[in-house]
């Protein structure tokens, strides 16, 4: 999917859970999450984002996310990760 602007890059991080992205109140574009490192990031809106509660991007791989989201967590099991959080040309909330 295209971004409107640059990706912001988020980490390295690793087991801690990290925010990766807050919402502002005007969002209106779906939000597209890469996975820029080496190692399984998974997401949640929650601050305690595990491996077992949260969803998996694999490396290289990108999660979209379309409507409005408050707030997304990042997670790995092990190793290290960077995240690339942008948002994408498509308009899903208007």
């Amino acid at each position: 999917m295209p971004l409107v602007g640059p990706a912001t890059a988020i980490g390295p991080f690793s087991t801690t859970s990290t925010v990766l992205y807050t919402a502002p109140t005007a969002y209106q574009r779906d939000l597209v999450l890469t996975n820029g490192g080496t190692a399984t990031v998974y997401v949640g809106s929650f601050t305690a984002v595990t491996a077992v509660t949260g969803l998996a991007i694999p490396s290289g791989q990108q999660l979209v996310l379309q409507g409005s989201t408050e707030s997304v967590w990042g997670i790995t099991s092990a190793g290290t990760a960077t995240m690339y959080v942008g948002q994408g040309s498509v308009v899903s909330v208007i």
